[in-house]
Formats: structure tokens, C-alpha cells, sequence
């Protein structure tokens, strides 16, 4: 090595360690912001594997929502946000009304499912409660995606109702289809941010049977009936998965 290349390499060096000596406190996710799923035994924990979500069907127009509570357990006013993460879709093959309805995708990934469901995010109130923002999954996901829902003072504990419904217009293309999502919740002030990857949620709409697993999603349990829907859990990114079963109504055959 060159005395020329020695000295740079020094000065990086030197500069790293000026920097690591000069930085403020550390800004490692260390519990800024706390989650409680209610009933789940825990209290408030920096990261839950309880479900959120349970679904007994799903179809157009069905919905399920859950309650949490977040907590800012820092010193300082922060900024709550929230985003999806991790969103795959799977087409599970395709059936006849699938075609019929003009799906072309029915091979390998993808799906329809994703663009119709619709959350909503209220903070839940002694008068019942309000509205902080309602919109498309896919509104949540992607780079720079994300919305602010509110502000927590210094130890503010919120509490929330989170929302998921298919909509009424869905068409017959998302039959067996499935998604699998996360959603994750940040808080920041001006010097941190802390982040709770809370649920995975995974939804499938198979026709019959029981319902085939979503590419990439590491479900685990007992398989389930679709008439059941029984929430399966399994570890996903500090967060869990939900297991979601949805029936969809063929037509009825012409007499």
C-alpha cells in the first residue's frame, strides 16, 4: 500500500471515529413506542405476535377489525405514522368464474386481491370513536408510502380500532387468490424513531377446501376448513401472521 493510500485510509478511519464520538445519544428502536394487543396477556411490549384480525368469512362487503393500544413511552412529543410492508400476492391458479370475469394472470405470482381491501385506522373514544385515516391497502405500500395518523404527547397511550373490509364491488377475478401483508407502525421525534412491526395478515378467497398458502408467506399450524377460518399463527418479520379464510358464492346454475 502507497504512504498516499495509507494516509487516506487513516483519514476515513479518523472521521469514522469522530463521528461514532460526536453522535448524540443512540437512536436504536429501544422501545420508543409500545404496543398492547388487549386480552393477549402482555401489556405493552416493544413487538407482539398476537393476532389482530380474525375473519370467520370474507367476501364482497365483509369486514374485521381489532383493537390495540400504542404508546409513546419516550420523554418527547412523537409523530405517529403508519405503512404496510412485505405485501405479496399469489393467484392460487385460477377457476372458471376467475376466466370468465377476464383474469389473464392465473399462472405463477400476482393476484387481484390487494386492490379490494380497504383499511380503516380510528382512535377508539368514550363516545365511540374517530376516524384518523381510510384508504386502499395499496395506499400503504411501496416506497415513501405511508400516512400520518396522529401526534402522542410524552407517555400518551392511543388507542385504536384497525378495520379491514373487502369491497362490494369485488369481482369474481380475486376467487383464490390470496395476500399476505404487514402493517407497521413508527413513532418520531425530533432526535428517534421507533418502530412496531405489529400483524402480518394473510387473506385468501379459494372457492372450496381447503385454502392453498401464499407464495413466500411461512405459515404454520393445522390446515383449516375454509367454512372455519380459524386465525393460524406464525412468525413473520417480529410480527405474526393472521391466517384468513374466505368463501366466495359461485353463481347459480341456470335452471
Amino acid at each position: 500500500m502507497s504512504s498516499r493510500a495509507r494516509r487516506t485510509r487513516l483519514a476515513a478511519l479518523l472521521l469514522l471515529v469522530m463521528a461514532a464520538g460526536t453522535a448524540p445519544a443512540a437512536s436504536a428502536d429501544d422501545g420508543l413506542l409500545l404496543i398492547d394487543v388487549p386480552g393477549d396477556g402482555t401489556g405493552f411490549v416493544h413487538d407482539t405476535d398476537s393476532p389482530l384480525l380474525r375473519f370467520g368469512e370474507l367476501a364482497p362487503g365483509y369486514s374485521t377489525s381489532g383493537t390495540l393500544e400504542l404508546r409513546n413511552d419516550s420523554t418527547r412529543r412523537a409523530g405517529l405514522r403508519l405503512r404496510s410492508f412485505d405485501v405479496e400476492e399469489s393467484e392460487n391458479g385460477c377457476v372458471r368464474p376467475e376466466r370468465n370475469d377476464g383474469d389473464v394472470t392465473c399462472t405463477g405470482e400476482g393476484g387481484e386481491l390487494a386492490d379490494w381491501l380497504e383499511v380503516e385506522v380510528g382512535q377508539v373514544t368514550p363516545e365511540g370513536g374517530r376516524s384518523l385515516w381510510q384508504g386502499s391497502l395499496t395506499e400503504l405500500d411501496g416506497p415513501g408510502a405511508g400516512v400520518a395518523l396522529a401526534s402522542l404527547g410524552a407517555g400518551e397511550v392511543l388507542p385504536l380500532r384497525v378495520t379491514v373490509t373487502m369491497r362490494r364491488d369485488a369481482g369474481n377475478d380475486t376467487m383464490t387468490d390470496a395476500v399476505g401483508f404487514g402493517l407497521r407502525w413508527s413513532a418520531q421525534t425530533d432526535s428517534r424513531e421507533s418502530r412496531a412491526e405489529v400483524l402480518g395478515v394473510a387473506a385468501y378467497a379459494p372457492t372450496g377446501g381447503s385454502p392453498a398458502p401464499a407464495t413466500g408467506l411461512p405459515l404454520v399450524g393445522r390446515a383449516i376448513p375454509v367454512w372455519l377460518a380459524l386465525a393460524d399463527l406464525a412468525v413473520l418479520l417480529g410480527g405474526g401472521v393472521v391466517v384468513l379464510a374466505v368463501r366466495r358464492r359461485r353463481p347459480a346454475a341456470p335452471a
